[in-house]
C-alpha cells in the first residue's frame, strides 16, 4: 500500500510517457518515508477521449488509495510535493488534481 492510479491525457504522451509519470510520483512517495517502497502499487492510463470543463484541456489526475494512518499535515505536504513536481515539467497549464483515498481495512482483501 498505497495503490496509486495516475490518469492523463493523450496530449501529454509527446512530453512524458506513462513509465515517466510512474517513476515521478513513485519517487515523491518513496521519499516522503510514509510507505514501505516494497509496498507501492502504481498503474497509468492514457485518455484517448476526454472532456475538462467541456474542453479538452491536458490533465492529469491522480488517485492514491491507502491504508488510515497519516495525518493531514502529512498528505498535504506529499501532495505539495507532487505537484510541485509535476507543474515544473510543463512550460503551459496541466489541470493536476490529486486525491487521498483511505481505506477501510475491515473492506480491504487481498490474496498473499
Amino acid at each position: 500500500m498505497p495503490h496509486c492510479v495516475i490518469e492523463y491525457s493523450q496530449d501529454l504522451q509527446i512530453h512524458f510517457n506513462q513509465s515517466n509519470f510512474s517513476n515521478m510520483i513513485s519517487k515523491k512517495l518513496i521519499d516522503s518515508d510514509l510507505f514501505d517502497p516494497n509496498t507501492i502499487k502504481i498503474r497509468a492510463m492514457k485518455y484517448d477521449d476526454y472532456l475538462v470543463a467541456n474542453t479538452s484541456k491536458p490533465f492529469i489526475a491522480i488517485s492514491v488509495k491507502l491504508m488510515p494512518g497519516r495525518s493531514k499535515f502529512q498528505l498535504e505536504s506529499l501532495a505539495t510535493k507532487i505537484l510541485k513536481c509535476l507543474e515544473s515539467k510543463f512550460d503551459f497549464f496541466v489541470e493536476i488534481t490529486i486525491e487521498f483515498i483511505e481505506i477501510n481495512p475491515q473492506f480491504y482483501f487481498k490474496n498473499s
